[in-house]
């Protein structure tokens, strides 16, 4: 392959890799079709548990036996059960490690979104960047292993001028 086209495909390749990050983990803040819910609770247990990071994307229908996250007027949270029923038209919701219904029944413009991909743990991850202390110290040392660098180029540098014999 000529070497000037690597650049180029390296660019073209990048480009497209972050469009489609753009297009499919975009959050709905900034215009995605993806909420991020932190699971918060022992109620979805054994499949889902505390610190869990779980995708919800909105979907055209949702149905019995759907993993959902939903707005809770009574409680003014946010609440990620499953649908185990219907009631005219509002979802009746329980948690599956739950032996009770919820008693807020939501309808459909409630209802955030249906699960979509769940990654064990991350929220847990996510929860302690957000400390502004462990925040500061994680870019500081990203700062510092990218300046690394720098300092490197430079000592080899100078040891590459000063073994060159003097003319």
């Amino acid at each position: 392959m000529n070497v000037r086209k690597q650049p180029i495909l390296f660019l073209v390749s990048s480009a497209l890799l972050l469009i489609v990050f753009w297009v499919t983990l975009l959050p709905v803040q900034l215009g995605g079709w993806v909420t991020y819910v932190i699971v918060d609770g022992i109620s979805m247990e054994p499949g889902f548990s505390r610190g869990d990071l779980v995708l919800v994307r909105s979907a055209s229908t949702y149905g019995v036996g759907d993993a959902v996250v939903y707005r809770d007027a009574n409680m003014d949270s946010f609440v990620f059960h499953r649908i185990v029923g219907l009631e005219l038209d509002r979802f009746v919701l329980q948690g599956d490690n739950n032996d009770w219904l919820d008693s807020y029944r939501p309808v459909r413009d409630e209802i955030i979104g249906k699960l979509w991909v769940s990654v064990p743990r991350l929220g847990e991850a996510i929860e302690w960047l957000r400390m502004p202390l462990h925040l500061s110290l994680t870019v500081g040392l990203l700062g510092g292993f990218l300046m690394l660098d720098l300092f490197t180029k430079k000592t080899q540098n100078k040891k590459e001028r000063v073994a060159l014999p003097a003319a």
